[in-house]
């Protein structure tokens, strides 16, 4: 039986404008921002 989540991952069409959104939201910023290393697709994160 699962207890906890780790993470959850959203793919968004605009990351600038979901981004907004969610820190709107969620009440935070990002933590974290990158892209991923294979196909260089922009990400970011909260913790």
């Amino acid at each position: 039986m699962t207890t906890t989540i780790d993470h959850i991952i959203i793919a968004v069409s605009d990351l600038a404008e979901a981004s907004a959104e969610y820190s709107a939201l969620l009440g935070r910023e990002p933590s974290w921002r990158g892209a991923t290393p294979i196909t260089a697709q922009p990400i970011r994160f909260s913790n």
